[in-house]
């Protein structure tokens, strides 16, 4: 599994990029990845919160990108919302006029932090639980859907 792991990302490993270091946040970044069968990546989780909980965040889950689990280990303060609040700043944007859509336990910061929080149906059951509006999976158009009849329609009573 690990093999397949580098052979699919090549091009992100080992990579070292200087600006990494301070950027706003204290400490450095990182990002670390596990990959194995389920019950030894919650196995590793368990080791990793153990020895460093509170100071690093967690997901093990599994992606149809692989064959294997992963466990991905991050600081605390890394996530997908994180990024997405640093944007929001930068263009002005409140955290309630954002719509985040996710599939996977990486994607619950996200989803409860915006103020449209939407899970796709193929969805983990705790992801599901999390999101305020869950859509049909890929098959069914989620997306789209939620685009043409969330996000695009007109309020009651005005126009088509």
């Amino acid at each position: 599994m690990f093999d397949e792991y580098l052979a699919l990302n090549r091009e992100h490993l080992g990579r070292l990029d200087p600006s990494w270091r301070g950027g706003g946040l204290s400490g450095d970044h990182f990002h670390v990845c596990g990959i194995g069968e389920r019950a030894a990546m919650l196995r590793f989780e368990e080791v990793v919160l153990a020895a460093v909980g509170g100071r690093v965040r967690t997901f093990v889950q599994k992606s149809p990108r692989y064959s294997g689990t992963m466990c991905e280990v991050l600081r605390e303060d890394a996530s997908k919302w994180s990024a997405l609040c640093h944007l929001a700043r930068r263009w002005g944007i409140a955290s309630s006029a954002i719509c985040a859509v996710g599939d996977d336990m990486n994607d619950i910061p996200m989803l409860e932090g915006a103020g449209l929080g939407v899970a796709m149906g193929h969805a983990v059951e705790a992801v599901r639980e999390r999101a305020d509006l869950v859509v049909g999976d890929h098959d069914q158009d989620g997306v789209a859907w939620l685009i043409e009849e969330v996000l695009l329609a007109s309020p009651e009573g005005e126009g088509d």
